[in-house]
């Protein structure tokens, strides 16, 4: 039998005004092209989630961690992030998918890096 993880997934991918603000920012150096910019999106290992609420509380307290690091993925530079970063831009800026029920299907413990 596979192990279950007490967690959820958090899925977010990035929408158009990500995008717009990430190309605004191209001719830098330090900044990759927009196209590098996964459209499958980042998965984020979160306290499990049960019910709606659940997924409300989650986005309620860790919107700020993922938008900045979604926004250090494309410059670390943080000057140059928008100044705006309150849960109702980072639903503007990325649509949201959380899958309830995870599975560990790899051999061994997880490592972080």
């Amino acid at each position: 039998m596979e192990k279950s993880l007490n967690s959820s997934l958090m899925v977010v991918t990035p929408r158009l005004p990500f995008a717009t603000w990430a190309g605004s920012l191209e001719s830098r150096e330090d900044v990759p092209e927009v196209g590098a910019v996964s459209e499958d999106g980042t998965a984020y290992l979160v306290p499990q989630v049960r019910e709606v609420e659940d997924e409300d509380r989650i986005l309620d307290q860790l919107h700020q961690r993922v938008f900045e690091n979604e926004l250090s993925v494309i410059v670390k530079d943080s000057a140059l992030w928008p100044p705006q970063r309150n849960l109702d831009t980072f639903l503007e800026w990325f649509d949201v998918f959380f899958h309830p029920a995870i599975f560990d299907l790899s051999e061994g413990t997880p490592k972080a890096e």
